[in-house]
């Protein structure tokens, strides 16, 4: 037993250090202000979002990119609040400002965000697709960010980085650090040449280059996946991918309000992993599982049996150790924060919650939106 979770613990640590120095080789800097030249359509589905909608369109209007060379698609995937108000009043009150609202047309969707981007994009007049969520702001220099790799390495394809909006209690904070593990996962795969994470919430992609790869098609009836999947069709074609490397494109977006949501939110994106058709990404996943479901496993062990306490607590010692060096470098590069004290609080919390979130996504149906969809 413990010779298999030693095992696990090296295969764990060996792709944490594979990470960090994927991380490193990535090339950090401000967004460099080359002459605009890209067009952009930023497609952007929403359902129920009217307590994000309007700090999502002032932070849009203050883009700073030439108005002519980018459009804003909002797309109402049947909302029931004030979201399609909210929207029509922005319209009213800055008319200069190039955003048009169209409805999604199936309430029976089994993948609506999909669909819903897929009309957006459809309507498109630009040559780049961007998008994000509706609970996101986006920075001034977003488009500029995209424009620079665009100009620099003519990508079909570009991620950049997500993070959530701090405010003082511990659920933020966890999810702040889970989120930033998501990101350093991201920046390590970049930063080797084989990526496999990335995030809706910040991408751009050609969009000649998104139907020639047929980017929706075979994972359509998952109900999420927009990015992951197309991430993967982009490799799968060998376009040409690239990562905006700045704190300057960092998008923000809002953590949950309830553990409940926090849990239902992680199975959605969990509920992709099975059909992921990359190795890296489901090497890594269950190593990562295992790592935690180790710990999980030591713990209880540790209550029938004390000889396994000083096992349990060199397991962890190393295991945060390693993830700390990782997370801080992240952070460092994006100016964010790590709070010390409350990272020995996650540390013992976040086995538990990956290693359920992990085996119930396998099986357990999950309600997202007022929506229900099945495994």
């Amino acid at each position: 037993m413990l010779i298999i979770v030693l095992i696990i613990l090296l295969a764990y640590i060996s792709i944490m250090v594979w990470l960090f120095l994927g991380i490193k080789k990535l090339q950090f800097s401000r967004v460099k202000p080359l002459s605009a030249a890209s067009s952009f359509s930023i497609c952007i589905p929403f359902r129920n979002e009217e307590l994000y909608l309007e700090n999502l369109l002032h932070s849009l209007k203050s883009i700073d990119y030439p108005t002519h060379l980018y459009e804003i698609i909002l797309v109402n995937d049947f909302s029931s609040d004030a979201s399609v108000a909210i929207c029509k009043s922005f319209l009213e009150a800055h008319p200069y400002v190039n955003v048009q609202i169209t409805h999604a047309q199936n309430p029976h969707s089994t993948s609506p965000k999909k669909e819903a981007l897929l009309q957006a994009i459809k309507l498109s007049t630009k040559e780049y697709i961007v998008t994000t969520d509706a609970d996101c702001e986006v920075p001034p220099k977003w488009l500029q960010g995209f424009n620079n790799k665009i100009k620099e390495n003519q990508a079909d394809f570009i991620a950049g980085p997500v993070s959530y909006f701090s405010t003082k209690n511990f659920l933020n904070y966890f999810q702040r650090l889970d989120f930033l593990s998501l990101q350093a996962a991201t920046l390590g795969g970049f930063g080797q040449q084989h990526p496999f994470l990335c995030n809706g919430a910040n991408l751009c992609y050609k969009k000649e280059t998104f139907f020639n790869v047929n980017a929706f098609a075979g994972n359509h009836h998952i109900a999420s996946g927009d990015d992951i999947f197309l991430l993967e069709k982009m490799i799968e074609n060998k376009k040409n991918i690239h990562y905006v490397a700045s704190a300057e494109a960092m998008v923000f977006t809002h953590a949950t309000k309830s553990w409940k949501g926090l849990f239902l939110q992680r199975l959605r994106w969990a509920s992709k992993t099975t059909a992921s058709k990359s190795i890296y990404s489901k090497s890594i996943g269950t190593v990562i599982f295992l790592a935690n479901a180790g710990l999980v496993i030591m713990g209880v062990l540790c209550i029938f049996k004390s000889a396994y306490l000083l096992f349990f607590f060199e397991y962890l010692f190393i295991k945060m150790i390693i993830e700390f060096v990782v997370l801080i470098k992240v952070a460092d590069l994006f100016k964010l924060s790590i709070l010390k004290k409350d990272y020995l609080y996650v540390s013992f919390i976040y086995p538990i919650f990956i290693s359920a979130t992990a085996i119930l996504s396998l099986f357990k149906s999950y309600s997202w939106k007022e929506r229900t969809f099945k495994k």
